[in-house]
């Protein structure tokens, strides 16, 4: 599976089957290169990540660990989940897709992209209330000293971000 649709959480794709079935093996092969989307999608519950600009052989290894009931990741990115685990998140230096919940990184992700809380409500199917919420959790994890501050730090984020 992708972890891209256009509308939608596609980590629900993950944790949902996961719920109902256990026993089920889940690769995401995704066109993302960005370390953040295997994090997450590993946090759902998939059993492995890889990019569709890898070699066949590493796909065909990806599907045979998973298979044996064992996680695939790229080389690289496992050894930074390894390092992270080890030391923790800063909260000073630490990156928002560290920081924040799928809930709340996906709200960041469209303030970023300049909607406005009616527009992510809709989108998200989530009263406004919700949406502010997640916004003062997120000024809270981020530092943001006002909705201005939160803002700026998304715009900037979903820049350096364009597929999230």
């Amino acid at each position: 599976m992708d972890l891209s649709l256009p509308h939608g959480n596609a980590l629900s794709l993950v944790r949902d089957p996961r719920n109902r079935h256990p026993w089920l093996r889940i690769l995401i092969v995704s066109i993302h290169e960005e370390r953040m989307y295997a994090e997450r999608a590993l946090r759902a519950g998939a059993d492995g990540c890889i990019t569709k600009a890898e070699a066949v052989d590493r796909l065909i290894e990806a599907i045979r660990e998973v298979l044996a009931g064992r996680f695939y990741l790229k080389p690289e990115w496992a050894a930074h989940l390894l390092r992270q685990s080890m030391r923790g998140p800063d909260a000073s230096t630490a990156e928002p897709e560290t920081l924040l919940s799928d809930r709340e990184l996906e709200v960041f992700a469209l303030l970023g992209r300049g909607y406005a809380t009616r527009e992510i409500a809709e989108r998200l199917q989530r009263s406004p209330k919700t949406i502010d919420s997640h916004r003062e959790h997120m000024k809270h994890k981020l530092g943001a000293a006002n909705n201005a501050a939160l803002m700026r730090m998304a715009t900037i984020w979903s820049i350096n971000h364009p597929g999230a």
